[in-house]
């Protein structure tokens, strides 16, 4: 097996993890395989959380995939939050009712909509 197969490999095991469509990592890699190598090593900047616990972090990505309307992505955020074990209730607090959230969640949500 080749390089290409692994990455072939692992973006397809990324998108049956996650139900998530993967066609789009699929084709980068077919068209610009060094640009696919860029851009796949860029991917786990976002989940580096040396500092937030899960549920800030999660708060963070979700809020950012909610200003950003991005639906897919928010999804696959939501379902990456409860496999990090941030409690539903918060994750339901994010979804449908905000105001709901502790002051430092409301910040962290703030921030996320500032910057995005």
């Amino acid at each position: 097996m080749d390089k290409r197969d692994r990455m072939r490999e692992a973006i397809d095991a990324f998108g049956a993890r996650y139900d998530y469509d993967m066609s789009y990592q699929r084709a980068l890699l077919d068209a610009a395989p060094d640009s696919f190598e860029a851009f796949s090593r860029a991917q786990g900047l976002p989940h580096v959380r040396k500092y937030l616990t899960a549920d800030q972090h999660y708060t963070a990505a979700i809020s950012m995939m909610q200003a950003e309307d991005c639906g897919d992505c928010l999804v696959l955020n939501v379902k990456m939050a409860r496999e990090a074990g941030v409690p539903g209730k918060l994750i339901e607090a994010l979804l449908e009712r905000p105001a709901d959230l502790s002051p430092v969640l409301a910040d962290v949500r703030a921030q996320a909509f500032a910057v995005s």
